[in-house]
């Protein structure tokens, strides 16, 4: 019972300040379509994550959450064939969502597309699409040893809050 109504104060957090959001852009970058995730493209993408993060996909909440406002909350790039090619998933965080700070629960770089920097230029358009709205910075936590991660981040602006359980917690200040 209390794990259910756990979720569900997520999932009326998350609905209520995405429900501020303008809906990702369709914008074209490089020979890569940038835009929000539809819904017809949930379960292909959560497969992927599937694949990226060792069996862990979403569940039926974080679902919910998606097929409502996946095309706020998703931000995806896909390749001259229509395919993604990298993707970010954000969400609002219970302590950060009262101070404008949404959270990068992951973000992605299928295997042909890594080391083309296109983690660093979405990191960077969403950014760009999050000024002038209500959102103030966005949040993500990467393990230490996770380098090109980190330097990512860093390149795309990220600034270090301070180091936990051997993760990093950065935030991207939104100006």
């Amino acid at each position: 019972m209390l794990s259910v109504l756990k979720s569900l104060r997520f999932l009326v957090r998350n609905f209520y300040f995405s429900l501020a959001l303008k809906r990702i852009d369709l914008q074209y970058i490089e020979g890569y379509v940038y835009r929000g995730i539809r819904i017809n493209e949930l379960r292909s993408l959560n497969k992927i994550q599937r694949n990226l993060r060792n069996g862990k996909g979403w569940n039926f909440w974080r679902y919910l959450l998606y097929a409502f406002f996946g095309s706020k909350l998703v931000h995806a790039v896909f390749d001259k064939d229509g395919k993604i090619a990298a993707f970010q998933i954000l969400y609002f965080l219970e302590n950060e969502s009262n101070n404008g700070i949404i959270h990068e629960s992951f973000i992605g770089v299928l295997e042909p597309y890594r080391g083309s920097g296109l983690s660093g230029k979405l990191r960077h358009q969403t950014i760009l699409h999050f000024k002038n709205s209500i959102i103030t910075g966005i949040s993500t936590n990467i393990y230490i040893d996770n380098i090109a991660s980190i330097k990512t981040a860093v390149f795309a602006g990220a600034i270090v809050k301070k180091e936990e359980q051997g993760r990093l917690q950065l935030v991207y200040p939104i100006k």
